[in-house]
């Protein structure tokens, strides 16, 4: 996935394309697949990296976020 980095996460322009960024998913599932027993689309396996940065971006967020006063202090 390193590899593909630049294409996978950049935005569109004349040199990154949508055919380019389906080709590395579809890349990154051949490569997935090849170790699993189940197999996954590409498609499936974008929607997981999405849901796994969100829920990171959420987690993040909580754990800046600061307390508002009362009851025990977080890491008692």
């Amino acid at each position: 996935m390193r590899e593909k980095r630049v294409v996978l996460f950049c935005k569109l322009n004349n040199s990154i394309t949508v055919r380019a960024k389906e080709a590395a998913w579809q890349e990154i599932a051949t490569r997935v697949n090849a170790h699993h027993f189940s197999a996954r689309h590409w498609k499936q396996m974008k929607k997981k990296w999405q849901d796994l940065k969100a829920e990171y971006i959420r987690i993040r967020a909580l754990q800046k976020k600061k307390p508002t006063g009362g009851g025990p202090p977080p890491h008692a």
